[in-house]
């Protein structure tokens, strides 16, 4: 018998140990997102742990945001199950971003090669039961359209005691 089917699937369960245990993208229209659209993210229930929340932007190469950094606030509602009392866990988290494009020279920050992501962590969760997020994202900019903006989402991840900073 081959080895190589093994291989393979000893690969593949290396390659998942470090997946998001919630990440979504939401589109925004290049030619210019709308400062009163906002983009809202509801994450599946997750079990208890503590989490990683980071908030990403994509851009393109080809469409050039006109800033060097963009702002955006972050809305976190966090709610739980009902306790054994009857009341509901929830905890809310307000977040002004920063995202920086461009370095000091004028090129294009983040990870990709035509499409550049950009992933800034923004709260450290501590669930000590079940509990889901609402999470709404929108721009800040003076200008109520923001051109070059392809995606925006969210992305949350258990951390454990190795990936904890």
């Amino acid at each position: 018998m081959s080895r190589l089917p093994l291989f393979f699937i000893l690969l593949l369960l290396c390659a998942c140990t470090d997946a998001p245990q919630y990440g979504r993208f939401r589109s925004v229209p290049v030619a210019g997102w709308n400062r009163r659209d906002v983009q809202v993210f509801d994450t599946d229930t997750l079990p208890p742990g503590i989490y990683q929340v980071s908030i990403a932007v994509r851009n393109s190469v080809a469409h050039r945001v006109p800033y060097k950094a963009i702002f955006l606030s972050v809305a976190q509602q966090w709610t739980g199950r009902p306790d054994t009392l009857g009341a509901v866990f929830q905890l809310q988290h307000d977040t002004l971003l920063s995202f920086a494009l461009y370095d000091d020279k004028g090129d294009l920050q983040g990870n990709g090669l035509s499409l550049r992501s950009h992933e800034m962590p923004v709260y450290t969760a501590t669930l000590t039961d079940s509990a889901a997020a609402r999470i709404t994202i929108a721009h800040r900019m003076r200008t109520v359209l923001l051109p070059g903006i392809e995606a925006v989402g969210v992305v949350v991840k258990r951390l454990t005691l190795s990936n904890v900073q």
